[in-house]
């Protein structure tokens, strides 16, 4: 997904808690909350706002306008690695920050359906809709590659497909 895909997305669902996120639509979200909050900061700093004990008007509305999305695609983004978006509360036991930060931004997407709906990048993968388990796709896919590298031949890689579907 694009930035500003993933924006318009952010912003059409930003009160939908349900379903899922994927990593660059969260990131990038992320990306487009930082951008907007460094530009009213400057603009604030432009119309006359530099004392940090006031709040500056533009950022405070800008922070307000984008929280209920960003939570909203926050927690899509846990549902797309199967977890709850209740997971965020473990940032308070500060050692908790490290898994969030890494569920959140590095860790891929489940592929195919979770619990918490299909993810928007592998529909094809899913196990319910096409009856193929995900373990024999994996292996019918390593196949596949043995196939073109002519490690195998054609009639071999039938016979196993056959048994794995």
């Amino acid at each position: 997904m694009g930035f500003d895909e993933a924006i318009k997305s952010g912003f059409a669902n930003y009160t939908n808690f349900k379903g899922r996120a994927i990593r660059s639509q969260h990131n990038f979200w992320y990306l487009f909350g930082v951008l907007v909050s460094i530009s009213t900061s400057m603009l604030d700093g432009l119309i006359g706002y530099t004392n940090f004990d006031d709040p500056s008007p533009l950022n405070s509305v800008a922070s307000l306008l984008l929280f209920l999305p960003g939570v909203s695609v926050m927690v899509r983004r846990f549902h797309d690695i199967n977890k709850s978006g209740w997971n965020y509360f473990w940032v308070f036991t500060i050692i908790g920050v490290i898994p969030v930060i890494y569920w959140l931004f590095f860790k891929e997407g489940d592929k195919g359906e979770n619990f918490y709906g299909t993810n928007i990048l592998y529909p094809e993968t899913d196990a319910k809709e096409d009856n193929i388990n995900l373990e024999n796709l994996s292996k019918l896919e390593k196949l596949a590659e043995l196939k073109e590298k002519g490690h195998i031949t054609e009639e071999e890689f039938n016979e196993k497909k056959k048994e794995l579907l």
